[in-house]
């Protein structure tokens, strides 16, 4: 005797939209409270009740980053004791799953072996984890009372020369918070990942601490500053004529000739990188996964669509990345179970440096 019977079967063929890391932060630094436990704030945090009432390194660039990045200010932090390992917590907060964008590490670097080590750091945290991670990391600001502005700056270009390190950023702390404030700047919602740091147009620093002075009591110059910046440091900068501080690009330690000497360039293949390797974890062993014409058709259209919505803007906020089309995407069966799938992305430009001249019509 035949029986009816009906059955609805629903596919996962991830269409969904991938929840990304970019503009979350982890700050790592010394404070006397709640050391060596991983801290969630937002911008009503309470900073004495979580890191203590003393203005600890952690506290004064944590509170900088909350008034730079606006109200919607998120992050982690670890607070540790003083020559507390900043290396094991960050793979204390890889553990605890915390998945940021940047760490950044407020106890100032002392050699170039240390910046060598946060860069390592960052790509042991890509190899085990698949985690895209940027450092920051504080430099020492001037020793006023022992230290002349050309003592600093031979110390200054000792400490980065020959640094290749791209994951890593270094922030001299010469007003004691710049490093909180680049982060807040970095997450802000007036600006895009693919936003350099400089952009005027998201306002000055907010909360910048006192001018710094050396040993004979010569104060910080503008072209001091642009002397750090050439060593490959990322600092405050100022604009003759116009009211406020800002920054300077957000220089990385990349090698001479590198694709990534500014922090834009890096963030905008890391966030294209974070989505498609999802998107190809979902296609292990998938056979609509093949050679044939449509099946290539379909993995080109899949494959495409981080790279579409991240080239999608405003007139406020362009995309992060220039329109791309099916020249973007190369497709290539390298075996019968091996695929290898090849994208290039453009990043919009980006005036830095900008001219203007003027004649005089007398006609």
């Amino acid at each position: 005797m035949a029986y009816g019977e009906a059955e609805v079967t629903v596919d996962n063929k991830g269409n969904g939209t991938i929840e990304g890391v970019e503009d979350t932060l982890l700050f790592i630094g010394q404070a006397p409270s709640n050391q060596n436990t991983v801290c969630k704030l937002d911008s009503g945090t309470d900073l004495d009740d979580m890191f203590g009432e003393d203005n600890s390194v952690l506290k004064t660039n944590v509170k900088a980053a909350m008034l730079n990045a606006g109200p919607n200010f998120t992050a982690s932090a670890i607070p540790l004791a003083n020559g507390g390992d900043w290396l094991a917590a960050a793979e204390l907060a890889m553990d605890e799953d915390v998945s940021p964008e940047f760490i950044v590490v407020t106890s100032p670097v002392g050699t170039k072996v240390d910046i060598e080590a946060a860069h390592a750091m960052a790509v042991n945290i890509l190899n085990r984890h698949k985690r895209r991670v940027v450092i920051c990391i504080a430099a020492p600001g001037i020793d006023s009372g022992l230290e002349t502005w050309a003592s600093y700056f031979t110390a200054m270009n000792t400490l980065i020369d020959g640094a290749a390190a791209a994951r890593v950023l270094v922030v001299p702390q010469l007003h004691g918070n710049e490093l909180g404030i680049l982060a807040g700047r970095l997450v802000s919602d007036k600006a895009t990942i693919a936003d350099t740091p400089m952009r005027v147009e998201t306002g000055p620093a907010v909360g910048l601490g006192p001018v710094p002075v050396d040993s004979t009591g010569a104060k910080l110059t503008l072209a001091q500053i642009h002397a750090l910046g050439d060593m490959r440091y990322t600092t405050i900068d100022r604009h003759e004529g116009y009211i406020g501080t800002y920054f300077s690009d957000g220089n990385m330690l990349d090698v001479p000739g590198g694709d990534f000497a500014v922090i834009e360039h890096l963030r905008i293949v890391d966030k294209a990188a974070r989505q498609i390797l999802i998107l190809a974890t979902s296609d292990i062993g998938s056979r609509r996964l093949n050679s044939s014409p449509d099946a290539m058709a379909n993995a080109k259209t899949k494959y495409m669509a981080p790279l579409r919505e991240m080239a999608t803007g405003t007139l406020e906020h362009p995309g992060d990345i220039k329109k791309v089309t099916g020249d973007n995407i190369e497709i290539i069966w390298k075996s019968k179970t091996e695929v290898h799938i090849y994208f290039t992305l453009t990043p919009l430009n980006s005036a830095k440096t900008i001219g203007a001249r003027i004649a005089l019509n007398l006609q």
